[in-house]
């Protein structure tokens, strides 16, 4: 299953199946011999004819539910993605092609909607944990580059909120095996450091007594 959120307003992308009635992410089995992330795209095509890109791994639920007196058994890989085409975001409803009758149709979920019920169980707790860690990331030099499976989720909620996307990644990510022009010693891995003029890099806490770069 794939995690499209709409950019102008954070809505979720689902399908609704109408009995019993609850929404999922579109997405579908994997085939014999095909990638998680090629089904994927793979389903985009057959489901709504529609191209994705920036598919990455937001995390694996695994469930064990009743289903129509049964009991079934899942184990979902669940991605981010977003649209090729800019229009598709647009798309208000629509059915999913290569269902049987009656075919369930494709909306837009919003961003605080508590029901219908989201399926599978898990995902809003992922959605939430991931946007979560990759705000701290974006808002947190020290911690690094963003982790790239929640980029898109969060650069959509700061533009919701009007807050900057940079990554911050001028501020460390080049730093480490630098040696700091303030104290002189190497810059050490996960040391917090930041540019200072073209090529010159200092800690933001030298690691030596009273050292504090200016």
């Amino acid at each position: 299953m794939a995690v499209i959120r709409r950019p102008r307003d954070g809505a979720l992308l689902v399908s609704e199946s109408p009995e019993p009635l609850f929404q999922r992410p579109l997405g579908g089995h994997v085939e014999f011999g095909e990638y998680a992330a090629d089904t994927i795209h793979r389903e985009f095509l057959e489901e709504i004819d529609q191209v994705v890109t920036d598919v990455r791994l937001l995390g694996v639920l695994e469930n064990i539910f009743g289903w129509r007196g049964g009991t079934e058994h899942e184990v979902v890989f669940i991605y981010s993605a977003a649209f090729a085409s800019d229009a598709a975001y647009e798309i208000e409803e629509q059915l999913i092609r290569d269902d049987t009758d009656p075919k369930n149709r494709v909306i837009w979920r919003a961003a605080d909607a508590v029901s219908p019920p989201l399926y599978p169980a898990g995902l809003s707790e992922l959605i939430a944990s991931s946007l979560e860690l990759a705000r701290t990331r974006m808002t947190c030099p020290q911690m690094g580059g963003m982790a790239g499976e929640g980029q898109i989720l969060a650069q959509i909620d700061f533009e919701e909120q009007g807050q900057p996307t940079g990554t911050g990644e001028d501020h460390f990510a080049h730093a480490t095996g630098r040696t700091c022009e303030a104290c002189g010693q190497v810059i050490e891995p996960r040391q917090a450091a930041r540019r200072r003029g073209e090529s010159d890099w200092v800690h933001d806490v030298c690691p030596r007594p009273g050292g504090r770069s200016g």
